[in-house]
């Protein structure tokens, strides 16, 4: 199968973290949890090109305003031979889950609102859309309840990163796990790349701009088509740093993804 997009508009930088990192979760301080000072951070280490296809759902163009002033953070399921794409459409009631469906990853059917909001005093009374903190839940039946781990992978306010999308590379049987990172710049706060963390034991962790949109990159969700691993996100375009009127977009890596090494020629360690 080869991947259905023909033309690529530019490259998009996929940020690896330095392996070197300390493993597993952020060790807490007096029963707090971990802070820049007590664990850092780590910044990335090494880049991977990555062909980008540019925007394939506009905002605006769903049915009933679903997404009139805004989408971000898609979420992509196969079915069958269907692509599944839910994000958070921004409509006159806020943030709620919508779905658009493809077959070519091309062509989409917009299907508009998955989700309504609660009643008054609900969790999702205000907000019915993508978390931000990382973490597992597990189960052995997908249709019945799932257990989450009592602690997240990483704090969020910790790394700076927030949302996931996981692929597991049968070629070398490693997990690589795309996230969020939210930028500092200039007094604001907004997401400016998507990083990627890689492991072999799923509980243990190792931890150019896009041509269309110059400062801000949304979150990443992955799944591979073909010989290449389908990436999805969203950006506002442009200069612009806004939480709202992003649009989708479409980019791809080659497959399989390998871990960067030291000696790897195009990675700089």
């Amino acid at each position: 199968m080869t991947f259905p997009v023909t033309a690529f508009a530019g490259l998009l930088a996929i940020s690896f973290l330095a392996a070197g990192m300390p493993p597993g979760r952020p060790q807490t301080v007096a029963g707090q949890s971990p802070n820049r000072e007590s664990y850092p951070a780590p910044e990335p280490a090494y880049r991977a090109a990555t062909w980008d296809q540019g925007r394939i759902l506009r905002h605006g163009e769903g049915p009933d305003k679903c997404n009139l002033n805004g989408m971000r953070e898609p979420s992509i399921v196969k079915e069958g031979d269907t692509y599944h794409l839910f994000y958070d459409g921004l409509g006159p009631q806020g943030y709620l889950v919508c779905l658009a469906t493809s077959k070519g990853l091309v062509n989409w059917t917009r299907h508009g609102r998955m989700l309504t909001l609660g009643q008054a005093g609900e969790p999702d009374s205000g907000f019915a859309g993508s978390p931000g903190a990382i973490g597992i839940a597990r189960t052995r039946n997908l249709n019945a309840t799932w257990t989450p781990d009592p602690d997240p992978l990483f704090e969020s306010g910790h790394y700076d990163i927030e949302n996931s999308s996981i692929h597991y590379e049968k070629a070398n049987k490693t997990w690589f796990l795309f996230v969020n990172h939210i930028g500092r710049h200039d007094g604001l706060m907004y997401t400016d790349a998507t990083r990627v963390f890689w492991t072999r034991d799923i509980s243990e962790w190792d931890g150019r701009n896009c041509t269309w949109s110059k400062r801000c990159i949304g979150m990443a969700t992955v799944t591979p088509v073909g010989k290449r691993l389908a990436i999805f996100y969203d950006a506002p375009g442009g200069d612009s740093v806004s939480h709202t009127y992003r649009d989708l977009s479409l980019a791809c890596l080659d497959l399989p993804l390998e871990p960067p090494r030291s000696r790897q020629i195009g990675f700089r360690p």
